[in-house]
């Protein structure tokens, strides 16, 4: 049994096309990002109160949000990327499909981390929605804004799987809400 990389036996191989320069864009992509959420989260957490006195609890919240949402997606799709190198499931490209796939697998890691920062806003606004839903006229602390960075930087780190489960539960909102109820 052969342990080739270029076997049909690894059906990743089927599809995880990258040459080399676009393997290189992505590290750089994805390391950018990672540095620049970093320091902004480090920033965010060490200028907390300061912002929140020039904003507010929210604006801070959102901020948090978005920044830990491309932090968690960053580490988490540099680390898919480098596992997929050291398993050898990347193939170079040989073919005019191959090229195709190509762009897929590029536009995919380029545009989950972007993904996450819109997770993380719908994250503020689920949160937003149960505190509201709970207390009549909420007064927000540097708790809320603590938590939304806390689990916006999962939300991001798990947005593939976020992702899935929202079309899931969209399709079956959808279906419901425009099925007849008329017989």
């Amino acid at each position: 049994m052969s342990n080739n990389p270029q076997s049909p036996k690894n059906p990743k191989n089927e599809w995880f096309k990258l040459g080399k320069k676009s393997r290189n864009f992505l590290y750089f992509y994805l390391a950018l990002l990672l540095i620049i959420s970093t320091a902004l989260s480090c920033l965010l957490i060490y200028y907390k109160l300061e912002l929140i006195t020039l904003c507010n609890i929210e604006k801070v919240s959102i901020l948090g949000c978005i920044i830990f949402a491309l932090l968690g997606s960053s580490i988490f799709y540099i680390r898919k990327l480098y596992k997929a190198c050291i398993n050898l499931d990347i193939v170079e490209p040989s073919s005019n499909e191959d090229h195709i796939r190509q762009i897929g697998v590029i536009s995919y890691y380029t545009l989950r981390p972007i993904f996450s920062i819109g997770l993380g806003v719908l994250l503020f606004l689920s949160f937003k929605i149960g505190v509201s839903a709970m207390v009549k006229s909420p007064e927000l602390n540097d708790g809320f804004v603590y938590s939304c960075m806390f689990f916006s930087f999962f939300m991001g780190y798990s947005s593939g799987d976020v992702i899935d489960k929202l079309e899931k539960v969209g399709k079956s909102i959808v279906k419901k809400s425009f099925d007849s109820t008329d017989e």
